[in-house]
């Protein structure tokens, strides 16, 4: 961005107790989204969701252990981490793309359909990251200069995208905090379709077709599956405790799911 500074900014103006609301406030948020993806992998709307305290609580928690793990491994990775603010840049952005790429395939494992997303960003890593700068500053003498004239070359142009007056105005901590924010609301989400893709154990209604896809105290979301197909039904059946009595459910094995529907 324009300055590498580590003034807080606008950050420095909010009281603990607002920082405090704020987090609250995203974990409600980022569970909401997992389970939009979640829900969106059943054609569920999202009207139907249901919060729950002990998943906000939950999601409270792993925040809190995130950012704990986050801050080890940067207290231990700073007795190696360049000194230079240009390169720092660089390592942060470059390692940022490679774990969420790490994160998808933990997810999804190896798949083959995902080869043409690892080899795009492989090339544009390998491209842009390091060959443009050798070649853009081959007269520099070696990589770490060219890669700081490389980031000094583009700050101008990157301070004026709306990523950097966003960082000119809340600082470095109030950016690092919105873009914490952003990546974990992706990756919540990403891990409820995740999720929804690859569970291969579900409950089932007993003596029925019916697939138990979301629990609730009070109801029961089921979708109707060809089990020869393992194709879902473009329908929602919901169950609700009080009215039905009880319900009997058995395990089964019977996924992945697949996302397509029947016509």
């Amino acid at each position: 961005m324009s300055s590498y500074t580590n003034e807080n900014k606008l950050l420095n103006l909010i009281p603990e107790a607002t920082l405090i609301a704020i987090f609250t406030a995203c974990s409600y948020w980022i569970a909401f989204v997992y389970e939009v993806g979640y829900f969106k992998t059943f054609d569920i709307p999202y009207n139907l969701i249901q919060l729950k305290l002990e998943s906000v609580l939950t999601v409270f928690v792993l925040l809190i252990g995130v950012l704990w793990l986050v801050f080890l491994i940067g207290n231990f990775l700073a007795m190696f981490w360049p000194t230079h603010p240009a390169l720092k840049v660089k390592a942060v952005r470059v390692s940022l793309i490679i774990l969420l790429l790490l994160i998808h395939i933990i997810n999804y494992g190896f798949r083959r359909t995902d080869w043409i997303i690892y080899i795009f960003f492989g090339v544009v890593l390998i491209i842009f990251e390091l060959i443009w700068p050798i070649l853009v500053h081959s007269k520099k003498k070696n990589f770490s200069e060219k890669i700081i004239a490389d980031e000094v070359a583009e700050e101008p142009a990157r301070s004026k995208s709306i990523f950097g007056r966003i960082f000119n105005l809340i600082g470095p901590a109030g950016y690092n905090l919105l873009l914490f924010i952003f990546v974990s609301s992706w990756l919540a989400y990403t891990q409820g379709v995740a999720k929804a893709e690859t569970t291969k154990e579900y409950y089932v209604v007993q003596d029925t077709n019916l697939v138990v896809v979301k629990m609730y105290p009070e109801v029961i979301y089921c979708v109707p599956f060809n089990p020869e197909s393992k194709a879902l039904l473009p329908k929602l059946i919901i169950l609700s405790s009080y009215d039905k009595g009880t319900i009997e459910l058995e395990m089964k094995k019977i996924g992945p799911l697949k996302v397509e529907k029947e016509q």
